[in-house]
């Protein structure tokens, strides 16, 4: 891709998709743990994601990394982990008995899935 190989990607952003993935599996598991949404909201993927963007900008510069056609491959990356976490906090079976038993989940709170009530 773009005159690079996959594991040059991967290597070059290991940093943050490692902590992109330690945020979200963190705010998962707080989550079904059932701490409330006032606390798990502490924790930021977006946050992560953003600051990674905004590394990659620089970084794929000044580290001799390419130009800046490399960072559609690197966002892609990113973004990838960042959605797959995002659906397994919403999809889990966890998720799933939380919703049948009617306990919070962070996932399912109105803030985020723009619902008013529990589904039926």
């Amino acid at each position: 891709m773009f005159g690079k190989q996959l594991s040059q990607y991967l290597g070059f952003q290991k940093v943050v998709l490692g902590l992109l993935a330690a945020v979200g599996l963190a705010r998962l598991g707080l989550s079904l743990a059932g701490l409330p949404d006032s606390t798990v909201a502490w924790l930021s993927m977006n946050v992560v994601a953003w600051a990674g963007a905004l590394y990659y900008g620089v970084a794929v510069h000044t580290r001799g990394f390419g130009s800046y056609k490399q960072i559609l491959p690197l966002a892609f990356f990113q973004t990838l982990l960042q959605q797959s976490i995002a659906v397994l906090g919403s999809c889990s079976p966890s998720a799933a008995i939380r919703t049948s038993t009617r306990l919070p989940n962070s996932a399912l709170a109105p803030r985020v899935n723009g619902c008013t009530s529990w589904p039926t």
